[in-house]
C-alpha cells in the first residue's frame, strides 16, 4: 500500500511539474510571458509529514480582438514580461493600473519585489505618464512610461513599451491581454 501510494504521489507530481513548466515557459523563445492562472500542486497530506500545496500565480492570456484601427479600452488584467501582472481601468482618456511582480511564482510572492501604480493617458493609441513603485515591494523607483498599442499577428492587442530603457528603470516591455484565476 505503502509503494502504491508513493508512486501515484510521485506521477502526481511529475504530470502537474510537466503542466507548469509547459504554462511557463521561457518568454524568450515565444515573446509572450507566461501562461498565468493559479495551479495548486498537489501535495501529499501532512500525515505523511509532507509540505503543503503551492499556489502558483498565474494569468493565461487572452485575445482582444482589435482591427488596429477603432479605440480599444485598455481595462482588464495584462501579463507583462517583467513577469508582473498588471491590473488596468481606463476612465475615458485616463489610464490607471496597479503592477505586481510574482508571476509563476508561489502567490505568497506576489508585489514582495515590486508593486507600482500609474497614471498616465491615453491619446489616440499611444498611453503616456509615471509609474512609482509603492513600499509594498523592496523597489523604489519611479519614472515615464510611454506604451503604444500594436496590433498582433493573430488579430489581438498588445501594448508595447516605446520609451527607451535609457529614460526610464520601468523593466516591463510587452503587454498581454490576460485572465487572472
Amino acid at each position: 500500500m505503502h509503494r502504491t501510494r508513493s508512486i501515484v504521489l510521485w506521477a502526481m507530481l511529475v504530470a502537474t511539474l510537466s503542466g507548469v513548466t509547459s504554462a511557463c515557459g521561457s518568454t524568450a523563445a515565444t515573446g509572450t510571458p507566461p501562461a498565468s492562472r493559479p495551479v495548486v500542486a498537489p501535495s501529499p497530506s501532512a500525515s505523511l509529514g509532507m509540505t503543503p500545496p503551492v499556489v502558483l500565480s498565474l494569468c493565461p492570456g487572452r485575445t482582444m480582438t482589435w482591427d488596429g484601427k477603432s479605440p480599444l479600452g485598455l481595462t482588464g488584467a495584462w501579463s507583462v514580461d517583467d513577469h508582473g501582472v498588471y491590473f488596468i481601468q481606463q476612465i475615458g482618456n485616463s489610464v490607471w493600473w496597479t503592477g505586481l511582480s510574482g508571476l509563476g511564482e508561489p502567490i505568497e510572492r506576489s508585489g514582495r519585489d515590486w508593486t507600482n501604480v500609474f497614471k498616465g493617458e491615453i491619446k489616440g493609441f499611444t498611453v503616456t505618464g509615471t509609474y512609482v513603485d509603492v513600499p509594498k515591494g523592496d523597489s523604489q523607483l519611479t519614472g515615464p512610461v510611454r506604451l503604444e498599442l500594436q496590433k498582433t499577428a493573430s488579430g489581438g492587442a498588445s501594448l508595447v513599451r516605446t520609451n527607451p530603457d535609457s529614460e526610464t528603470e520601468f523593466g516591463g516591455k510587452v503587454f498581454t491581454p490576460c485572465s487572472p484565476g
